[in-house]
């Protein structure tokens, strides 16, 4: 099993046995302020990382032997279904997804903490959404870049909402989650990355500065 395979396995893995615990596991009470405030940290760091990927390349050693433009990603035909063009500028469809999803989550998670609104159904609807975002991330073939938007949009907004549901009747499994959350990240950025390493290598123009 490759290191991909497995990252797929082990994000999918732990969001069963999050539904397990959510099952049989006895309730029990947590700080719910602390558990938001780390939560709403983790949206804020993402989309930070969402908003100015070449820093986090560096600081990851991903970067490219040369600056890519706008996007990040090399202007080439096989980065197209990766990216979007808006008023003339150019934006990953990926990193844009997460910014907006990681900007509603924490809206989400000040509106809980304000008003307490919650639904058992949350829980379950975090649960699809995510699996989904998970699927396509990991095994899914529909390679266009309204689909990267939107899975990642749905993976952070599932997230929330398997949140919320957690605070509310099972706080007590929230530091599992927030464990977990970290592992989806590190899932989602680890496979995105060996693939655009990947479409590089296969890369038949030999004097491409992106190779």
């Amino acid at each position: 099993m490759n290191s991909n395979r497995l990252l797929s396995f082990l994000s999918l893995a732990g969001l069963l046995f999050l539904v397990l615990m959510y099952l049989w596991v006895p309730a029990a009470k947590t700080s719910k302020t602390l558990v938001l405030a780390v939560f709403i940290l983790v949206c804020v760091l993402g989309m930070m990382a969402a908003g100015y990927p070449h820093h986090c390349l560096r600081l990851l050693n991903r970067e490219r032997e040369k600056s890519e433009p706008s996007g990040h990603h090399p202007v080439c035909s096989e980065f197209e279904t990766h990216t979007f063009t808006l008023q003339g500028k150019r934006y990953c469809a990926g990193c844009s997804g997460l910014f907006l999803g990681g900007a509603l989550a924490i809206l989400w998670c000040l509106f809980y903490y304000l008003y307490g609104f919650s639904s058992p159904i949350l829980f379950w609807a975090g649960v699809l959404a995510v699996f989904l975002a998970l699927m396509q991330l990991n095994y899914s073939k529909i390679d266009r870049a309204p689909v990267k938007f939107l899975s990642n949009l749905v993976l952070v907004t599932g997230a929330v909402m398997i949140l919320v549901g957690i605070l509310e009747f099972k706080a007590n499994l929230s530091p599992y989650f927030l464990v977990l959350i970290g592992l989806w990240i590190y899932t989602r950025t680890t496979i995105s990355a060996r693939d655009h390493d990947l479409i590089c290598r296969q890369c038949s123009i030999p004097a491409c500065p992106y190779r």
